[in-house]
């Protein structure tokens, strides 16, 4: 009996099972009882996983439903796929504990109606993995955002489409910045950070951005060729830019495109930038292959002297957040002149980013004249095919 009244007891006869034993949690007039064996008896036979006890060689099997394949000298890391014995296993791990789960689906239909999406839970409580069993739900969607993304890719439901970037000084449109949209079946729109953040944890953005690259190529390459100052810079993810096979796939698609490896840029968010040092070796690779570097979202997390000249970049890209400022305060209370100071110390570029306005455009244009920018302003994004239009 516990300090605040709750009783538990552990082997109580399971009415109706012959011989089976149940835990048993008592307080007041309520009671519940958990039998795994009867949940292991019930769950949808189309999963088959394992509970483990840590995450390092040698782990230990508590639990399991369905043939456990060899685990020697495997190394658990959440939300990391395995291939064992052929089959592709998801891991979810307790924030809490110590333990894993490691599931596979033994056919490919859904099990979104399966009976384990309403059990997990209770189980969950037998073996104390009480935080790590919500995220399982998400491994038994056989149509989860990730494989959706991975189908969209191959069936044409993403397409790129190209914000203009100007020049603020005359408004000449000197660039743009390819955006990935995607809108599935039924004609809903996915929104952007929900799919690229799935991408990034399912350790699948790599393809997200070689498709947007060839897909850029495919488009404009024409248009790219009769205008080669015109620069089309795409989004890539610090994992991308640490890939040594990254740089070969560019210049290989451009050398197939007949294009200069400058017609490129990479824009590379500012918050994966934090462990720089690798990165700034990387970034320096890049950029004596002929690419500019941009740091986008300039001014929301990292921004410092000492971090831009560790990573040597060509740009940065101010965060568009700076334009709802000039609205929420006056001109002198913006720290948008120090970012402008900074830059121009360190000899980078700018391209101000989410122009709405002509006082926007205006007050900019004094602040750097020789700076670019972006927004509705001068156009909202647009396809291929508009991109050279006006």
């Amino acid at each position: 009996l516990s300090d605040n009244g709750r009783n538990s007891s552990f082997r109580v006869p399971q009415v109706g099972g012959p011989g089976a034993n149940a835990m048993l949690m008592q307080r007041g007039d309520a009671a519940v009882s958990l039998n795994g064996q009867a949940y292991i008896e019930a769950v949808d036979p189309r999963l088959d996983y394992m509970i483990v006890s840590g995450r390092q060689a040698p782990l230990r099997v508590l639990q399991a439903v369905g043939p456990v394949p060899n685990l020697e000298g495997i190394q658990l890391v959440a939300q990391q796929p395995l291939h064992l014995n052929g089959r592709l296993y998801e891991v979810r791990c307790s924030q809490r504990y110590a333990s894993c789960l490691i599931a596979a689906l033994r056919q490919p239909p859904s099990i979104f109606r399966s009976p384990v999406l309403l059990e997990f839970g209770m189980f969950g409580l037998l073996i104390g993995l009480s935080g790590g069993f919500a995220a399982s739900v998400a491994i038994g969607r056989s149509r989860s955002l990730g494989k959706q993304l991975r189908v969209a890719m191959r069936s044409g439901q993403l397409k790129v489409v190209y914000q203009p970037i100007v020049r603020l000084s005359d408004r000449r449109q000197v660039g743009a910045e390819a955006l990935l949209r995607w809108t599935d079946p039924t004609g809903k729109p996915v929104s952007p950070d929900a799919f690229i953040a799935t991408a990034e944890n399912e350790g699948f953005i790599g393809q997200v951005t070689r498709f947007v690259v060839t897909r850029v190529l495919e488009e404009l390459h024409d248009e790219l060729r009769r205008r080669p100052d015109f620069q089309v810079t795409v989004n890539v993810a610090a994992s991308d830019i640490l890939d040594n096979a990254f740089a070969p796939f560019l210049s290989a698609r451009l050398q197939a495109a007949g294009l200069p490896p400058t017609c490129i840029g990479l824009e590379l968010t500012e918050r994966t930038t934090a462990n720089s040092r690798e990165l700034g070796k990387a970034i320096a690779r890049l950029r004596e292959a002929g690419h500019k570097v941009y740091i986008d979202d300039f001014g929301t997390d990292y921004s410092s002297l000492s971090y831009l000249s560790r990573l040597r970049v060509d740009a940065i890209k101010i965060n568009r957040a700076f334009m709802q400022a000039l609205h929420d305060q006056s001109d002198q209370d913006t720290i948008a002149p120090q970012i402008v100071a900074m830059a121009e110390v360190l000899g980078l570029s700018m391209v101000i980013e989410g122009i709405e306005e002509e006082q926007q455009a205006a007050y900019f244009l004094a602040l750097a004249p020789t700076a670019l920018a972006q927004g509705w302003l001068f156009s909202k994004p647009v396809e291929a095919g508009r991109l050279f239009a006006a």
